[in-house]
């Protein structure tokens, strides 16, 4: 079948046939490069966070722009779609791409194997609503706590320790993606709470594990993940650094203390 196709129509066929799969390794990659740098104590540019941003802030305001003229012409599906969104973000950027690469691999063991497993992430059809059942839940759980553990094991990153906030955060988003799966569910469904009181409780527990950790890897990191990408910032300072003394009961060295401290420091003239 594909033989028989033109050269331009192959193109387009393997490209909307790859798209999803590349869509889900992008996206794995995205969630393992800071956990990468934090381990390997490595940046991936030399460049400061305030250079990428002005780099990398034209491309995305001209791409909400298009968006926003497409929408202005009719264009956008459904037309009462949203150019910006933060259903469509949590949607699009972390809640999708672990189920696309669960299907991309289920395939992939279909075809090697012969057999079928019939895909579905929740229950399909219009019968009686309960709560999502755990498999949904849990993988979220999971790359909330994974995307942490570098955060809080990693002692020092070196160059890369922008990357403790990033990893923190994006462990936090998923942590809040679950909060926000159950709560809408619950919600859109209309389910009884007193029915489902034992399922609901293994729920908010899990909800709780997926904030709690990123919580302390906020908590232990944070202000350090700041400093590291407030370099190159300048004047601006949001986090300042301080060494203590050595010395008996005082810590030992290299030992930094980081604070809250946001201010405009002047340039130094001589």
């Amino acid at each position: 079948y594909l033989s028989k196709l033109s050269l331009r129509l192959k193109f387009q066929f393997l490209f909307r046939q790859l798209w999803y799969p590349l869509f889900a390794v992008f996206s794995l990659v995205m969630y393992v490069m800071p956990m990468y740098a934090l381990l390997t104590g490595k940046s991936f540019a030399n460049v400061t966070y305030v250079d990428f941003l002005l780099y990398y802030a034209p491309n995305s305001i001209s791409l909400i722009m298009l968006v926003m003229l497409l929408k202005a012409f009719g264009l956008s599906r459904p037309l009462t779609a949203k150019t910006i969104s933060w259903e469509g973000m949590l949607f699009s950027f972390f809640a999708r791409w672990p189920w696309v690469l669960a299907g991309t691999l289920s395939s992939i063991r279909d075809y090697a194997t012969k057999s079928f497993v019939d895909f579905r992430v929740t229950p399909k059809g219009s019968g009686p609503k309960n709560l999502l059942p755990a498999r949904v839940i849990v993988p979220y759980v999971a790359l909330a706590i994974g995307a942490s553990l570098p955060v809080l094991l990693v002692d020092r990153a070196s160059d890369a320790t922008g990357f403790y906030w990033f990893a923190a955060f994006n462990a936090f988003v998923y942590g809040l993606l679950v909060v926000v799966i159950i709560t809408r569910h619950l919600a859109e469904n209309r389910i009884s709470l007193r029915r489902n009181v034992a399922k609901l409780a293994l729920q908010a527990s899990l909800a709780g594990v997926a904030l709690f950790v990123p919580g302390a890897a906020f908590y232990d990191r944070g202000l350090e993940g700041i400093y590291g990408l407030q370099q190159g910032a300048g004047s601006v300072r949001i986090v300042s650094v301080a060494y203590p003394v050595s010395g008996a009961g005082r810590g030992g060295s290299g030992t930094r203390t980081f604070h809250l401290n946001p201010a405009w420091d002047r340039p130094i003239v001589r």
